[in-house]
């Protein structure tokens, strides 16, 4: 467990250090201006095998917004653009 959340932890500074970077995509179907970026994108050798989260984050100016952290078979279908 201890992994996971170091696992949580590093793709949050990671994506506060390059929102715009790689493993990040545009989720214009979610909202303006949303992300995401799965957990995979921040692993390393010595990180759980096989993580299955996804973070999704907003840029607002200088800022990073997480909003979400989702399990990545959750259904996204049906929610409403902001």
């Amino acid at each position: 467990m201890a992994r996971y959340t170091d696992l949580i932890a590093r793709a949050l500074v990671d994506i506060s250090a390059d929102p715009l970077g790689i493993g990040s995509h545009e989720r214009p179907d979610l909202g303006k201006g949303i992300r995401s970026r799965h957990l995979m994108a921040s692993n390393t050798s010595s990180g759980p095998s096989n993580p299955r989260h996804i973070v999704f984050y907003r840029v607002d100016g200088d800022r990073v917004l997480a909003l979400r952290l989702l399990h990545e078979a959750r259904d996204l279908a049906g929610k409403t653009q902001e």
